[in-house]
């Protein structure tokens, strides 16, 4: 999934919900070793986030992945390997390794929508205590106007406003 989609914060759900099952942030220099002693104890589930570090386009530049690939597959019988992948790196891996199958199934995360981003964006305001106003972006209101009215024109610009940052950052 792409940049922002979600996949960590996903990954640390999962770990809260399965108790024992660590979760390893990869980063460039991490030798696939590394790897290893998260499986010290054959935990019922391990979590790689951040695996697309272990791709490197280049000449010989899956050998960590793969490494890393052969030790989850012998040490796969009794726990369940969760890899999380930047969307940028996934085509490349497809195309490298499409011949045998990598995973033994693969999931997507699909971009929020606009309702998705709104009730996100709500819950984290409740959650902080903060009440977004958006008086200031009232147009003047038309005399007569009454308290129906006002409400429904700060609605409407919640609405645009969460719409605008929806488009803006494409779902993520």
């Amino acid at each position: 999934a792409a940049r922002g989609m979600g996949k960590s914060s996903l990954l640390r759900a999962v770990a809260e919900r399965v108790p024992g099952s660590p979760l390893v942030a990869c980063h460039a220099e991490m030798a696939a070793s590394e790897l290893f002693a998260a499986a010290e104890h054959e935990p019922a589930m391990i979590l790689v986030d951040d695996a697309q570090t272990m791709v490197e386009p280049r000449i010989g530049g899956l050998a960590r992945f793969d490494e890393a690939m052969a030790f989850a597959r012998a040490h796969g019988e009794n726990t369940i390997w969760v890899f999380a992948f930047d969307a940028a790196v996934w085509p490349l891996l497809k195309r490298a390794r499409d011949a045998r199958p990598i995973f033994d199934a693969t999931h997507l995360l699909k971009p929020w929508d606009e309702d998705q981003l709104g009730a996100l964006l709500s819950d984290r305001c409740e959650a902080a205590g903060v009440e977004p106003r958006y008086d200031a972006l009232l147009e003047r209101l038309p005399p007569g106007t009454d308290e129906t009215d006002r409400q429904d024109a700060l609605s409407a610009k919640r609405v645009g406003y969460e719409r605008m940052l929806w488009d803006y950052v494409g779902g993520n």
